[in-house]
């Protein structure tokens, strides 16, 4: 990717990097448990999130098949003065 080029956004505003939650597939295999966490490794041009679960496995989540959560990374902890 170049400078000024876009950089994929997936279903619910994911980014590569960004963190999801699987909640379920109707797939019967290559499907992490439920509520595994993971990181969005690449996001092809059809919306398809490829994710490295911290479990190890790696997936692809399907808008078609698939339900996750895009989990938003924490606040920042407010410094006191």
């Amino acid at each position: 990717m170049t400078d000024g080029e876009s950089r994929p956004v997936g279903p619910a505003g994911e980014t590569e990097g960004s963190r999801v939650r699987f909640v379920c597939s109707v797939r019967e295999h290559d499907k992490p448990e439920r509520n595994t966490l993971g990181t969005v490794m690449l996001i092809e041009e059809d919306g398809t999130l490829n994710v490295l679960w911290d479990d190890g496995s790696v997936s692809a989540l399907l808008m078609s098949e698939d339900t996750w959560l895009f989990v938003l990374p924490p606040l920042p902890k407010k410094v006191s003065s």
